[in-house]
């Protein structure tokens, strides 16, 4: 299967789960999804009990347990006439399911449950696993998708009380439209799994899925690169996630910047910016543009920008290296400072370049700002462009989505169905 674009989900409303129908109360319309089963998938070969205790490491320590939701949709390449679509998809749920199960042999962390704010018991319960049936087709979906509606195809919404309670590291819910296309709801508890983990995981598993020759194995190192620490405070995370304390009113848009845009956007910047550095420049500027125009001055900003140190230590670390293996470069900006694109690229720049083999040896006296705005940035389906979700004040938002600047190199809230 070919990796289509992902999904983050992050304006959330309630909705309510009853015998098997998920019912969307804040829209008119409705997605019918049908809750065809329940269970855990077991890893297929069980754990040894050397290692049935995961210890996280002083990083993971740092991260609170919250799900990130992700969905992956997978359009039906396959012509069928009714008769054999139904054996198609008997055959793929079958797959996902055993696939799943040998995936879960490597990664058998995600197999277990969380103890403790230190441990991890892997002790092979499985991955909570719905699969479900949904009567709609999955492009008419995809043509002007929803957020209050694709929280449907999670295994629990987002704001549920009983997914306060779970101390699962994955949780899956398996979508199956009528016309055979899939889409996949995940969820990953940040307190193991950051962005690259997730995306290991789920490169590991399709690739089982599809009997590549070339399998995805992980690597368990950090625990033992960087070394927990018993005495450091359970509820340190909360300082690393102090947006999750702020209940205010936010939306979220998409930003889909083609290569082409990316190209045009980097020459007007020079100096050769990364495409990651070049949109997050522009997004910071036009963010701090917004805060200006509302509140009649320029505000001070801190951006703190994700960056993984497995490439960044020496020796490098393997892209397949599980965990929380990143920190935050943090990028200030003064009341009325410049705000030139080129002088937000060189802040962000320098930011970056302080995160080196140096600093991942002593990294723990580096200070944790309070943020509370958020980017979530992916590769396009093409691999050239960059699409974003910015997640922002409400009365932000109506000024940044107008911004002329950011509109002549993004497009807002395209159609997912053009890249497919």
């Amino acid at each position: 299967m070919a990796s289509p674009p992902c999904f983050q989900l992050q304006t959330l409303h309630p909705n309510s789960i009853n015998d098997g129908k998920i019912e969307e109360q804040k829209s008119k319309e409705l997605l019918e999804v049908e809750i065809i089963s329940k269970g855990h998938i077991k890893p297929a070969s069980p754990t040894p009990p050397l290692l049935r205790i995961y210890k996280f490491s002083i990083l993971d320590q740092l991260n609170v347990h919250v799900y990130v939701p992700l969905v992956y949709f997978y359009p039906n390449d396959q012509t069928s006439n009714s008769n054999n679509l139904s054996e198609i998809i008997s055959e793929r749920r079958n797959l996902l399911k055993k696939s799943l199960s040998e995936t879960l042999s490597y990664f058998y962390p995600f197999a277990g449950k969380i103890k403790d704010h230190l441990h991890i018991d892997c002790n092979d319960d499985g991955v909570f696993y719905i699969e479900a049936r949904v009567n709609h087709n999955l492009f008419n979906f995809l043509s002007r998708p929803k957020n209050s509606l694709i929280h449907n195809l999670l295994p629990f919404h987002p704001s549920c009380d009983e997914l306060i309670s779970k101390k699962c590291i994955a949780m899956i819910q398996v979508n199956i439209f009528n016309c055979g296309g899939i889409a996949i709801g995940i969820y990953t508890s940040h307190k193991l799994v950051d962005g690259q983990t997730h995306l290991t995981f789920f490169k590991a598993w399709p690739a089982n899925s599809s009997g590549f020759s070339q399998q995805i194995f992980p690597s368990l190192i950090s625990p033992s690169l960087f070394l927990q620490n018993p005495n450091f405070p359970k509820d340190s995370s909360l300082f690393m996630w102090p947006s999750l304390k702020y209940q205010r009113k936010n939306v979220t848009r998409r930003l889909a910047f083609e290569g082409s845009n990316l190209v045009a956007l980097k020459a007007k910047i020079g100096a050769n910016p990364s495409r990651v550095t070049a949109v997050t420049g522009l997004i910071w500027k036009c963010v701090m543009s917004a805060s200006k125009t509302r509140w009649g001055c320029q505000k001070p900003s801190i951006l703190s920008l994700a960056v993984n140190l497995r490439e960044r230590n020496f020796p490098p670390m393997t892209p397949y290296a599980i965990g929380n293996i990143y920190w935050s470069a943090i990028a200030q900006l003064e009341s009325n400072s410049n705000l030139g694109l080129d002088f937000l690229i060189g802040r962000l720049r320098e930011s970056v370049e302080q995160i080196n083999s140096d600093f991942i040896e002593d990294f723990k006296g580096l200070d944790i700002p309070m943020l509370t705005n958020l980017i979530f940035l992916m590769d396009d389906k093409s691999g050239d462009g960059i699409e974003a979700w910015i997640t922002l004040d409400e009365q932000d938002m109506k000024i940044v989505e107008q911004d002329p600047e950011l509109l002549a190199f993004a497009s807002l809230d395209p159609s997912p169905c053009d890249t497919l």
